[in-house]
C-alpha cells in the first residue's frame, strides 16, 4: 500500500517517538510504502529550527517531503490557516491508498471532496491530539479559529473521512463541542509505543542500568520533557529530595527554559542522587525508560507516558481525565499535589517489591492496547 501523512503543523523530526514516527515506522516495516509530507520545522537539541523544502529517504525507508508554508504577505496569518501552495496536486499525483492527517487543523483538510473526486478508492483518516488544554484558549482562538474557520473546515469535510481518531478522552470532547463532530465518526487511537523483543529489552536495560551504576536493588526514576512550571519539576525534585533514600536516583532529561533556570538548577545541585542529563534523542530517551523503575510525570501530558508503558515502566501520573479515563490499569501511582508525589517516594523506599506488579500491568496493557503494531494495522482493514 502506499500510505501518506500530512503533517503539517508541528516540527516533524526524524527519530522522535512521536505517532507519526512510529506509525510511519511500523508500516514501512509491515513493507508498505509510507511517505511523511509536513513544512520546513524540526526540534534540534530541544529547540525549533527551520530546514529547508525538499525531499529525504531516511534509513527505516520512510519518505520526508518537506513543503514551505510562507505565502509572501500571508505568512503570520498562514501559521494557523497552513496553506500549502502545489500541496493538493502533488497528493493526487502520489497516488496514496490512504491519507491520514495528523493534524486537522490545515486548508488541506476542507478539500476533502476535491481529492476523494480525484482519489475515489483512497481511505481518508484524521488524527487528533487537539484539546482545551493545548488549544482554544482565548477568544480568537476558540470563536474565530476554531468555531469558525476550522469547524467550517470539518463540517464541509465530514462525508469524506472514513474515520477520525482521537488520541485521548480531552480530544474527543473538544472535536464534539469545538467542531461538532458526532460521536459515530469518531474512534480512539491511543498514543503508543513500539514494543522491545525480550532480548532487546532486557539489553538495554542492562547496559543503561550498569553505566549508570545502579545494583539490583537500586531503582532509577525518570522525569523529562521540556522543563517549563506546567510540568512541575520543581514539585518533583523538592519530593524527591524530601526523602531519604539511598537506593533511589532520580534522573532529569530534558531542556530546561531559561526563565525556569534559577529554579531547577539549585534544586538539582542540592540532591546527590538527582542526574541531570540535559536534551536526549528520542531513542536515548527509550534506553533510559528501559532502565527505569518508575516514569514520573506529575505535571502536563506528554507521549513520554505512553512511551514509558511501552518500556514496561510504572508511571506516576496527575489525573487528566484521559488519563483516568483510559490508562488506569494498574500501573499509574495517582498524584495531585507534591505531599502525594513524597508520599509515592516514602512509600516506594519502604517497600520497593509493589513496584512489580505496577511493571506487569505496565507490560500487560501495553502488549494488549498501546503496540503500535496492531495500532498501524487498524488502517488496512
Amino acid at each position: 500500500m502506499n500510505i501518506l501523512y500530512v503533517c503539517f503543523g508541528g516540527a516533524f523530526t526524524p527519530g522522535m517517538q512521536y505517532k507519526e514516527n512510529c506509525m510511519a515506522r511500523v508500516q514501512r516495516a509491515d513493507g508498505n510504502q509510507v511517505t511523511i509530507v509536513t513544512g520546513t520545522e524540526m526540534w534540534n537539541d530541544g529547540m525549533v529550527m527551520h530546514t529547508v523544502p525538499g525531499e529525504t529517504i531516511l534509513d527505516n525507508g520512510v519518505r520526508i517531503v518537506r513543503f514551505s508554508l510562507h505565502v509572501p504577505f500571508f505568512s503570520k496569518a498562514n501559521e494557523k490557516l497552513r496553506y500549502v501552495k502545489g500541496l493538493l496536486p502533488w497528493i493526487v499525483e502520489q497516488k496514496p491508498d490512504i491519507i491520514v492527517f495528523h493534524i486537522l487543523q490545515q486548508y488541506a483538510v476542507s478539500q476533502l471532496k476535491w481529492l476523494k473526486t480525484r482519489l475515489p478508492d483512497c481511505k481518508i483518516y484524521g488524527d487528533c491530539s487537539t484539546s482545551f488544554g493545548n488549544s482554544a484558549r482565548n477568544y480568537f482562538s476558540y470563536h474565530i479559529l476554531h468555531r469558525m474557520i476550522y469547524r467550517y473546515w470539518m463540517k464541509k469535510s465530514l462525508p469524506y473521512w472514513n474515520k477520525i481518531f482521537y488520541v485521548a478522552e480531552e480530544s474527543r470532547v473538544f472535536l464534539e463541542k469545538a467542531y461538532d463532530i458526532p460521536q459515530s465518526s469518531l474512534e480512539f487511537q491511543p498514543l503508543g509505543g513500539i514494543l522491545l523483543s525480550d532480548e532487546d529489552y532486557a539489553a538495554i536495560r542492562t547496559k543503561r542500568r550498569t553505566e549508570l551504576g545502579l545494583g539490583e536493588d537500586d531503582r532509577l526514576y525518570v522525569h523529562s520533557g521540556k522543563l517549563d512550571a506546567l510540568k512541575r519539576t520543581d514539585e518533583l525534585l523538592r519530593a524527591f529530595s524530601a526523602v531519604d533514600d539511598p537506593r533511589a536516583v532520580l534522573a532529569v532529561i530534558g531542556s530546561i527554559p531559561k526563565e525556569r533556570e534559577t529554579v531547577l538548577f539549585p534544586l538539582i545541585a542540592a540532591d546527590k542522587r538527582i542526574r541531570y542529563f540535559g536534551w536526549k534523542t528520542g531513542e536515548e530517551l527509550q534506553e533510559y525508560l528501559c532502565a527505569a523503575d518508575l516514569y514520573c510525570q506529575p505535571g502536563s501530558p506528554s507521549a513520554t507516558m505512553q512511551n514509558a508503558l511501552c518500556r514496561y515502566c510504572p508511571i506516576m501520573l496527575y489525573p487528566h481525565l484521559s488519563y483516568t479515563t483510559d490508562y488506569d490499569r494498574g500501573a499509574v501511582l495517582w498524584v495531585k499535589t507534591q505531599a502525594d508525589m513524597e508520599a509515592v517516594f516514602r512509600s516506594l523506599a519502604a517497600a520497593p517489591a509493589q513496584l512489580t506488579p505496577l511493571r506487569e500491568n505496565a507490560e500487560k496493557f501495553a502488549r494488549e492496547v498501546l503496540d503500535y503494531r496492531k495500532l498501524a494495522a487498524r488502517l488496512y482493514r
